[in-house]
């Protein structure tokens, strides 16, 4: 709709984002919120201890009290908080406001992604997800490596904080219409175009270098040579790959 760019600044749209230097605030963009390359290294136990007290709005407010440990541009880091802020700055631009995030995001979610890919079960109402009744079960090792399955969170409140960086439920047959929209260049199964190829090839950019850990075999270091926006830019025989691991407390993806 021309509201936002790749290139827009972040506080344009969420007025009380901040990092620990003010003079690299004014400069971050929605595209630096999935970089990877800020300057801001992962720090989740600063959302999931206090995650009873925290909504998205004080999540952001809190961004300015996480060190920077490294200059902008030169570091891969992934941190969830500059993740979910790019969404909820999305979400702004998209008409929501900025007193509601969590609801906004998850409005502008379901207009502009997944009602026009052909998710309907796919949520973030944890509620909704139990009263399905038909749901995998998060499981944790114990001291002895053993694993076991642990419960539900059934307040799931701990992710409500930085929602758009994992709190979403879906399902198989669900996420392949997602991958399909991805792989189709933003044209969904039924011929939606949801997103343009343009701005979507532009997140699949190699962006700041993965450095290889010392050992694995060149096909592994090959796999992950750079980081785009929220996705790992890599080859495997000789083709491009563009993927991404993640995982909430007793899952993993």
């Amino acid at each position: 709709s021309g509201h936002v760019t790749w290139d827009t600044p972040l506080i344009d749209l969420l007025p009380s984002f901040a990092v620990e230097d003010a003079d690299l605030t004014p400069r971050l963009t929605v595209a630096d919120a999935f970089c990877a390359c800020s300057g801001l290294p992962r720090r989740d136990l600063e959302f999931i201890f206090p995650a009873n007290e925290l909504t998205p709005e004080r999540m952001i407010a809190s961004m300015a009290n996480l060190p920077l440990t490294a200059p902008y541009g030169e570091r891969y880091q992934y941190n969830n908080q500059l993740v979910a802020a790019g969404g909820f700055a999305a979400a702004v631009a998209d008409g929501g406001s900025p007193e509601a995030l969590g609801h906004s995001y998850a409005i502008a979610l379901r207009d502009r992604v997944l009602n026009p890919i052909g998710m309907p079960r796919t949520t973030y109402d944890l509620s909704e997800v139990v009263a399905n009744d038909d749901y995998a079960t998060p499981h944790a090792p114990d001291l002895f490596g053993e694993l076991h399955s642990v419960p539900l969170m059934m307040d799931d409140t701990w992710l409500v904080p930085v929602a758009p960086s994992g709190a979403l439920w879906s399902s198989v047959r669900e996420m392949v219409r997602y991958v399909q929209t991805e792989l189709r260049h933003g044209v969904a199964p039924d011929g939606a175009q949801v997103v343009s190829a343009e701005n979507l090839e532009r997140t699949w950019q190699p962006g700041v270098a993965l450095s290889a850990a010392p050992g694995p075999p060149s096909v592994l270091t090959s796999f992950a040579q750079h980081y785009g926006l929220g996705w790992v830019v890599g080859a495997y025989g000789g083709q491009r790959t563009i993927w991404h691991s993640g995982g909430t407390l007793g899952f993993s993806s």
